[in-house]
């Protein structure tokens, strides 16, 4: 990756030596035959060590003694009053025994025995003898009245010279070879060939066999960098992709052997990771016979170079700018998108061609199915440019969406390059996937009765790839075509944009704002096209973030004047206008509660928007705004059967024949899985319903059984674009990429049984950090790797990681900075990303990670959970350390492609030996990492199961029945079901019902049994007590029929008030032993 040819040179040299920095110290040696001064090498090099057994009970207690002295805290309770939804489920993996002092390793391999009836296995392995000052040697015993720390003995390494076993793979067999050499074997075996494939299995095992008494320098009897190397005796290609004996398939898993062929597995580590030498072959060259190679060997710091996917180079899409298919001819456009099809359509017909030679192999039919999908995708995508063609109105919206993305485009660019000269708008091109998809689900949103809204388009891109820019273009498209058709009814809310989490909400809000005051300033050039009403954008999310009151806005705003923190509540979400970048603060803030407005002015007297923005952040002003695009978080959507406000997000509450919103947004759709999914997909029902069956448009970077998951969230079937075809590194409109041309991302394992994940991390985190500061390379290449972005599966692993950077890791940089003659580095700013940062804090702290090196400000050490995982974009970040293996292989992708999206990337994975999942991904770690996407595991989805309905079904009901019925609308209207009951159960009953058969049949009588038994409880509770609140209020004694879970009030029914708060949590304290 050094060739001089590459454009990233000089980064790939630098990530070099950060990994041969890793290397050195943590597995040795630092030379072929060097002497240790100053720790024994079981501390010097705590990676790849073999240990000898104990002779007797007494010396294993003393050794277990000597291990405890590396142990140290690995998690560390923070006290906290809520709930940490950044914490994950634990996991369970436990430590086997004698995993801190492990004797053994080895690895497993296939053998083709009639290509390979022998194969040759060499050993590598080092010892260090105790010497004195003078080099002589010592006893390696110490007295009895002396502790490890007293050891004052250095350590020379010594390499052993181990013969080579031949191993004949024809005959089933175990051998152990005693005689390999002192203190050192080898375990041999030779499993019966398997019928189906034809090949046999076989495990090689090097084992410490020395044993060691009380008073033994365990140090001595240690096997340090053993490494073992098999090779098929006459150098054919005989060790082969190990076979499955899965038999049934599902056709995920046969899709996915299909797409990911090129990335076979050739071994297994124990103990350690298995490494080998293979190169994929080329796209689109016949890749049908069995994988095979030479050599496999064990690895102790296994690393993996993964490439990155980009958009397609050899597509032309010098036609594709968006000034120019906002102004050209309409034939010209017409042409420009029909030739980006004709592209398409041509490499399909070659795909095909290729997918003849699966013939008769287990991949005939998914390659089949997968190109189908290609075909019903080229067929949309040009009846999408057929309706340009004929319908005039969109044609004309898609010529201004273009407009509105060239200004948005040009301004941002022009913001981020410090407002220099003017604005260029031609500059803007779209991506060719991205334009594709607008074409993909254009007739979807023209024709409202048109069965692509049967349809939840997935547009699954890598991270980074560009796919919000892809959807601003429909919003775009949409809410002009909206505004032509309907003319003043074509206002309020048009499109509803829905994220996960908190921060994203906020980082795509500010993106997105920039696009609406570009379209709010087409619009105001041709109001009597476009309508009176204003395009806006409404911002609709927890307290914890904005006021839901315009009063609360007002009273945080005179706080913020003060310059005093707030911690929730902030009214200041816009730092700097969308439009001319000019720095926004709390005076530029004004509430007008009579106009039920808060005023967001942009202070540059220049700036087209110094009268007002066209943003609303207040719930207050959202429901009385209807903005054109709201942007909120999945969760807030509980609020609708207590808010009877939440109408007006459905334009429910206009009697202007406004229809409701026409597309809907979800992205990070991975995200909505589990207790959060269950409850979004319950809730799903009355959104879907109160929307009129709207364009549903979801993106993703990474998921499995998509559409097993729409189809219990969105109930449509869901097709993903763009579609794989029949190799995943070549969907046409994006293509694995060369490592010359975009950088690359690198992953390195580490694990340590016999030592702490303190030590690890610091002893990670230091020597990073020190490799980084070293040398004479240029300040822009240092500064890719200047920032260490620690990331961490929970707070408490966080927390205590906190303390080790402000002291032992600031400490072992001075002891490397001493070892190695360099410059000391301390770490000066250390910042974090987690929930424990209120909102107002977190764009501070975004902006300071943005500083590059010689700023006074520059980060050295960022910790983050998974709040990081989606969202941020800092292109200079190019350093990793991941503790732990994250709970799913999804949020893992998503948190290391973090970095390395300007520059090569490194991420450094600590993992832990004492859980099971962590060393399965470490002994696998080259399988693991060649296709990182086969590995997504699927989400788990289920809206209407019994524990679902518990939670959620009367609140959908309660929400259809307040937005849709009028009469049902105020808080006291719940006394009077009576008067509604048969609406309700005409509208709300069979519509939910239908919705279940759909989704989850075997769930329909068991859901219209609870719909029943909450409708009739709640009509039973209105007419015995004369009267029924939905949600209590202060002062009035009717009671109600909601209530929070955490109120006392036991007759009502307890109602989420976030979709987040699944289940209530309980503290456990154990009484400590008497």
């Amino acid at each position: 990756m050094t060739d001089g040819t590459s454009t990233h040179a000089a980064h790939y040299a630098l990530r070099e030596g950060l990994v041969e920095q890793l290397r050195t110290d943590l597995l040795g040696p630092g030379s072929a035959d060097e002497i240790l001064t100053q720790d024994p090498p079981i501390t010097t090099y705590p990676i790849g060590v073999l240990f000898p057994r104990a002779s007797d009970a007494e010396s294993e207690r003393a050794l277990r003694e000597d291990s405890a002295e590396h142990e140290g805290l690995d998690d560390a309770p923070i006290p906290r009053s809520g709930r940490d939804v950044e914490d994950p489920v634990p996991d369970l993996g436990a430590a086997q025994v004698g995993d801190r002092r492990p004797s053994s390793m080895g690895l497993t391999f296939a053998v083709d025995p009639g290509v390979a009836p022998r194969l040759v296995v060499r050993t590598e392995a080092a010892v260090y003898d105790p010497v004195d000052a003078e080099g002589r040697p010592v006893a390696a015993e110490r007295a009895r009245a002396r502790t490890v720390s007293e050891q004052k003995e250095r350590w020379r390494r010594r390499e052993l010279s181990i013969r080579q076993v031949i191993v004949d793979v024809t005959v089933p067999h175990r051998e152990r070879l005693d005689d390999l050499h002192d203190g050192a074997a080898l375990d041999v075996l030779v499993r019966p060939q398997a019928p189906s494939s034809g090949t046999v299995t076989v495990t090689v095992t090097l084992i410490n066999t020395q044993q060691v008494g009380k008073y033994a320098l365990q140090d001595a009897f240690c096997l340090y960098q053993p490494r073992l190397t098999v090779t098929t005796k006459s150098g054919v290609r005989g060790i082969v992709d190990r076979p499955s004996e899965r038999r049934g398939l599902d056709p995920e898993v046969a899709t996915s052997r299909l797409l990911h062929r090129h990335a076979p597995t050739f071994a297994v580590g124990h103990g350690c990771s298995a490494d080998w030498d293979w190169i994929p072959p080329a796209i689109g060259e016949k890749n049908i016979d069995r994988a095979a190679i030479t050599t496999v060997r064990t690895e102790f710091v296994p690393s993996h170079d993964v490439l990155l996917t980009d958009s397609n180079p050899d597509i032309d899409d010098s036609a594709l700018t968006m000034e120019g298919l906002a102004t050209r001819p309409e034939s010209e456009v017409l042409s420009a998108l029909n030739a980006l099809m004709a592209g398409y359509a041509e490499w399909i017909d070659r795909k095909e061609v290729e997918a003849r030679d699966f013939r008769g192999t287990q991949h005939e039919a998914p390659a089949r199915e997968q190109l189908e999908h290609c075909r019903t995708a080229l067929a949309r995508m040009r009846r999408g440019i057929r309706v340009l063609g004929t319908d005039t109105e969109a044609m004309r919206a898609f010529r201004l969406a273009n407009r509105a993305m060239a200004q948005q485009r040009g301004r941002s660019e022009w913001v981020k390059n410090g407002r220099k000269g003017d604005p260029d708008t031609a500059a803007g091109r779209w991506r060719p996937f991205q334009i594709s998809f607008m074409l993909l689900c254009l007739e979807g949103i023209v024709d409202p009765d048109h069965d692509d809204r049967g349809i939840a388009d997935l547009l699954w891109f890598p991270t980074g790839g560009g796919k919000t820019e892809a959807y601003l273009g429909l919003i775009a498209f949409t809410t002009f075509l909206r505004r032509m058709r309907h003319e003043e009814r074509g206002g309020g809310v048009t499109v509803l944009m829905r994220y996960t989490l908190r921060l994203l909400t906020l980082q795509q809000f500010e993106r997105a704002a920039s696009l609406i005051c570009a379209m709010e300033r087409i619009r105001l050039g041709d109001e009597r096209t476009l309508g009176q009403e204003p395009i806006s954008i409404g911002m609709w999310v927890g307290q914890s973030a904005t006021p839901n009151k315009l009063s609360v806005a007002e009273e945080s705003l005179v706080e913020l004047r003060k310059e005093r923190e707030l911690q929730e509540k902030n009214p200041v979400q816009l730092h700097a206008c969308p439009w001319c970048g000019t720095r926004i603060d709390a005076y530029q803030y004004e509430v007008d509660e009579e106009a039920k407005r808060m005023y967001v002015r942009c202070p540059d007297t220049w700036c087209d928007f110094r009268d007002g923005l066209p943003v609303h952040l207040i719930d207050e002003a959202v429901y009385d705004a209807r903005p054109t695009l709201v942007i909120a978080t999945v969760d807030k959507f509980a609020a609708m059967p207590w808010r009877e406000q939440t109408a007006a997000l459905f334009n429910r509450d206009r009697e202007d024949g406004t229809p409701p919103p026409e597309l809907i947004v979800q992205d990070e759709l991975h995200l909505i899985s589990g207790p959060l999914g269950t409850l979004t997909g319950l809730y799903e029902t009355a959104v879907d319903l109160l929307a009129g069956e709207p364009k549903i448009i979801a993106s993703t970077a990474t998921i499995r059984r998509a559409s097993e998951q729409g189809n219990k969230l969105f109930a449509r079937d869901v097709a993903q674009f763009p579609p794989a075809g029949i190799d995943a590194r070549d969907s046409w409109f994006a293509v694995e990429t060369p490592g010359e041309r975009k950088a690359s991302r690198q992953y390195v394992g580490l694990l340590t049984p016999s030592t702490s994940q303190s030590t690890l991390l610091i002893r990670t985190y230091a020597n990073l950090l020190h490799r980084a500061a070293q040398g004479e390379d240029d300040d822009r290449v240092r500064d890719a790797y200047w920032t260490l972005v620690g990331y961490f599966n929970s707070l408490r692993l966080l927390a205590a990681a906190e303390l080790q950077v402000h002291d032992d890791v600031d400490a072992h940089l001075g002891y490397l900075a001493d070892r190695d003659g360099g410059v000391r580095r301390k770490v000066l700013e250390q910042t974090e990303l987690t929930s424990r940062a209120n909102s107002s804090e977190v764009p501070k702290r975004l902006k300071q990670v943005e500083q590059r090196l010689r700023h006074p400000d520059v980060v050295d050490v960022l910790l983050a959970t998974n709040m990081i995982s989606v969202g941020v974009d800092v292109d200079r970040l190019g350093l990793m350390a991941v503790m732990g293996q994250p709970q799913t292989t999804a949020e893992y992708i998503q948190a290391t492609s973090r970095v390395g999206r300007r520059h090569p990337g490194l991420v450094a994975v600590m993992l832990n030996s004492n859980r099971s999942r962590d060393r399965s991904h470490y002994e696998s770690f080259q399988h693991f990492h060649s296709a990182l996407y086969r590995e997504v595991e699927s989400t788990s989805v289920t809206p209407f199961s019994s524990r679902s309905r518990e939670r959620g079904l009367h609140a959908v009901v309660v929400a259809l029945a307040r937005i849709m019925i009028p009469a049902a609308r105020p808080n006291d209207g719940a006394g009077r079901i009576d008067e509604f009951r048969d609406e309700l159960d005409r509208v709300v009953r069979s519509t939910l019902l239908a919705r279940v058969e759909k989704v989850d049949k075997d769930e329909h009588e068991a859901t219209a049994d609870a719909y029943d038994e909450f409708v009739e409880w709640w009509s039973q509770e209105a007419e015995a007590r004369g009267g029924l609140l939905y949600e209590p209020k202060r002062g009035r004694r009717t009671p109600s029929l909601l209530c929070g879970f955490d109120d006392s009030e036991p007759e009502a029914w307890p109602t989420l008030w976030s979709l987040r708060d699944v289940d209530a949590e309980s503290a456990l304290f154990m009484e400590a032993t008497r």
